[in-house]
């Protein structure tokens, strides 16, 4: 009983440290709005600043992939280790597994490094290109903040698992942040959709609209704290 209830207390959705659906934390989330959409549509790119962009595009989508990917390892496994805790199941876990993720994570890191040192290198030039440009600078920026947060979130969930209780809370956590990161990827999807929707930018955006689709779609029908 004492289980339920602290799961379900008010102020928080699933007993999740997350702000997903936490009514106290409306404004921590990254602000979709920073980035204006320039009108009108998107005109081709020049080579080599094609290539270019399009390398930078798709390696910050793979640099979001693998800091996904860390989430969810974390997410499933601490999920299970809670449930073998509290209820005594024997559902598999992965060994080592927060080692495993958190190189993941610091992986995602350096592949963010290395594009944004081409990035600074194509930005003056592909600032003759508004659409492009801001397609660029929004997922750079979303990715920035998102690496933000998982220096936070290794901090929080380290304090979590001192004890077999706060095990929950580092399974909600990363549940809650995995779902976080797909949505708020899925509004700047939609938000720049005409860029990614013009036929002047489908050859340099293919890379990067498939990995990023593939991540929104990992949590779109996922229910957070079941």
């Amino acid at each position: 009983m004492l289980y339920v209830g602290y799961k379900n207390r008010p102020g928080a959705y699933q007993g999740s440290p997350s702000y997903l659906f936490d009514p106290s934390k409306p404004d921590a989330g990254y602000k979709v709005n920073k980035i204006v959409v320039p009108a009108g549509v998107a005109a081709p790119l020049p080579d080599p600043l094609a290539v270019d962009t399009a390398k930078v595009l798709a390696g910050y989508a793979d640099a979001l992939q693998e800091l996904a990917n860390g989430y969810y390892i974390l997410d499933r496994n601490y999920t299970h280790h809670f449930h073998n805790v509290l209820f005594a199941r024997n559902w598999p876990i992965l060994p080592n597994f927060r080692a495993v993720a958190m190189h993941r994570i610091a992986d995602a890191r350096v592949r963010a490094g290395v594009v944004r040192e081409l990035a600074d290198r194509i930005r003056g030039p592909l600032a003759a290109y508004p659409a492009a440009a801001a397609l660029l600078g929004e997922i750079e920026a979303y990715l920035t903040f998102n690496l933000d947060r998982a220096a936070v979130l290794e901090t929080m969930s380290a304090k979590f698992v001192e004890t077999d209780d706060g095990l929950q809370h580092a399974a909600h956590l990363y549940e809650g942040e995995g779902k976080l990161l797909g949505m708020g990827l899925g509004e700047l999807l939609d938000k720049h959709q005409a860029t990614i929707d013009a036929p002047a930018m489908a050859e340099t955006l293919a890379p990067f609209n498939q990995v990023t689709r593939a991540i929104y779609d990992a949590y779109k029908d996922r229910v957070v704290g079941f």
